[in-house]
């Protein structure tokens, strides 16, 4: 029973002072990317299934929409993040839609069914989500042309503000 007792303390201690209990000293992705921090590679594919990287975007800014399709505020941002790379397309800009469904087919249901265009892709596990903290969506996020975070949480598509803070990123 004292060792019951002792596990939970030394357990509740770790949890009240922010500590992981799990040993994330191999980890290349810190625990959460913060403005200048360099975006690690992910798991990701494309719509095709075909393997993608965000590093496939090299040189250019690129603008992720993170949703999910039983997300209805993130559905409800694919006409406005249309509309802004449309009103964007001659800048040094892309728009990448990044789904964080579980159920793959779920995520190329939502985006077959609501006719979704633009780059639409998939992250195959929750190391995005964890390096950037997301707890909630819809999330976008601006990484720069060598991939480093520029904002790990700008504002939505919907936003006039997000257009505005693009168009004065330094080489856009």
């Amino acid at each position: 029973m004292k060792k019951v007792i002792l596990t939970l303390m030394v357990m509740l201690c770790l949890f009240v002072s922010g500590v992981n209990a799990q040993n994330d000293s191999d980890s290349k992705t810190p625990t959460v990317l913060k403005t200048g921090d360099v975006c690690p590679d992910f798991s990701i594919e494309d719509i095709e299934e075909n393997p993608r990287s965000l590093r496939d975007f090299k040189g250019k800014y690129l603008f992720i929409d993170v949703w999910a399709s039983w997300c209805h505020p993130c559905i409800d941002q694919q006409p406005f993040l249309k509309k802004m790379a449309e009103e964007l397309k001659n800048k040094n800009i892309v728009f990448l839609s990044l789904s964080i469904d579980d159920a793959k087919w779920r995520w190329q249901g939502a985006v077959q069914g609501y006719h979704f265009e633009g780059i639409q892709w998939h992250v195959q596990n929750k190391d995005f989500e964890a390096a950037f903290g997301i707890d909630r969506i819809p999330r976008c996020i601006v990484l720069d042309p060598d991939g480093k975070v520029v904002d790990p949480s700008v504002s939505r598509p919907s936003d006039p503000k997000t257009k505005e803070f693009l168009l004065q990123l330094k080489g856009i």
